[in-house]
């Protein structure tokens, strides 16, 4: 028996490649064909982004900056994935906090168009149950939010929970079957413009600068802690729409089947009570939201 170690021997073939060239110069095209379509994205933005106020660039009534430019490509390239032109992906897809989602509407007229099912089994102050089917599945994904769950998940601190709360429970009930039933479509759309508003406020107060320190500094601390759970007043009613607002009412007319002004103006002076109304920019905030609500929830008990 010898006690010489014997020398080792590399095998003979060779280590696989990670992947073939031909996979590579295909993944390298895919990557130059979305820094194209960013790019052109970011070219349409700076053309169009002003004409829809989510992504103007400006503030709101509370001194918060709204989406520019950088946030108008994102969703434009983000639209294109989904399918939409960039005008519709300006006005359905908002950032919130730095976070893209669409509304739960929009959700839904995204399935429905591509022929899959959504249907609203309950609607009200205190539940909110819907269910969807992707085509071609014999099985539906069936989703209740209640006012009990929702208070758990923290949201019910937020003032629009107060407000809508009917709003509220059909959004997260709506955005949650859609996104069960159909993952494929939403294109992985991880959260909805209600999802990101209904954010527990502990989110908002990490960003509140520090106080000062001594006794003016205290006072202001608690002078925030009182006022922070104080819901916001609400808008009065008879303010004028915004250009969201009208887009809001627009893709919900759409939604409906109603997009032939002729048809349009008449429901609108039905639905309000005033005939004086010949555009839609001659409703109130007010009119719009209840407008919408009734062609979501119908009449109310």
């Amino acid at each position: 028996m010898s006690n010489e170690i014997e020398p080792y021997t590399a095998p003979s073939a060779a280590i696989a490649p990670v992947a073939d060239s031909a996979a590579l110069v295909a993944m390298a095209d895919s990557l130059r064909a979305h820094v194209a379509a960013l790019e052109s994205a970011d070219l349409l933005a700076g053309m169009i982004h002003m004409s829809v106020q989510a992504y103007d660039g400006g503030t709101d009534n509370k001194g918060k900056r709204r989406a520019g430019r950088k946030e108008a490509a994102i969703a434009i390239y983000h639209g294109m994935q989904l399918g939409w032109a960039p005008l519709p992906s300006l006005q359905n897809i908002f950032t919130v906090h730095g976070v893209p989602g669409m509304y739960a509407r929009a959700m839904k007229a995204l399935l429905i168009s591509q022929g899959h099912e959504v249907e609203t089994i309950e609607s009200t102050l205190t539940s909110a149950t819907v269910r969807a089917r992707h085509a071609g599945t014999p099985n539906w994904e069936e989703v209740t939010w209640t006012i009990d769950i929702a208070k758990q998940a923290g949201y019910t601190s937020n003032p629009k929970y107060q407000s809508d709360p009917r709003g509220m429970l059909y959004a997260k009930a709506l955005a949650d079957a859609c996104r069960r039933a159909c993952p494929d479509v939403l294109m992985g759309m991880a959260y909805t413009v209600e999802d990101l508003e209904l954010e527990p406020r502990k989110v908002e107060s990490e960003r509140v600068p520090a106080p000062k320190g001594g006794t003016a500094g205290l006072a202001a601390m608690l002078g925030t802690a009182k006022a922070d759970p104080e819901p916001e007043p609400a808008e009065p009613v008879q303010s004028p729409a915004s250009e969201d607002e009208i887009a809001q009412l627009v893709a919900g007319l759409a939604e409906g089947g109603i997009t032939d002004p002729a048809e349009a103006i008449p429901f609108l002076r039905a639905r309000t009570g005033r005939n004086e109304i010949e555009k839609s920019k001659d409703l109130t905030s007010a009119e719009i939201a209840a407008v919408l609500d009734f062609m979501v929830n119908g009449e109310p008990a």
